[in-house]
């Protein structure tokens, strides 16, 4: 990861002080980021298509054998 000289001298200070590796502290920090910045993900729109019990798993191979068609 590359850093501007200012925060790698700052980022080294710290590691000192808190008597850790500079790796942990870059992990924390960017765990932290990612967990505030986290935007719900989508839900797929097939999740829970078939639901309603109008759909046997045990019948699944034949389903796709009749309606799915490959383009290839």
């Amino acid at each position: 990861m590359y850093l501007p000289t200012a925060i790698k001298i700052e980022l080294k200070l710290a590691a000192k002080r808190s008597k850790r590796t500079e790796a942990e502290i870059m992990r924390v920090a960017i765990a932290t980021y990612l967990s505030r910045d986290a935007t719900p993900r989508p839900t797929p729109r097939s999740f829970g298509m078939v639901s309603d019990g109008t759909f046997d798993a045990a019948e699944d191979e034949a389903y796709f054998r009749e309606h799915w068609k490959p383009d290839w």
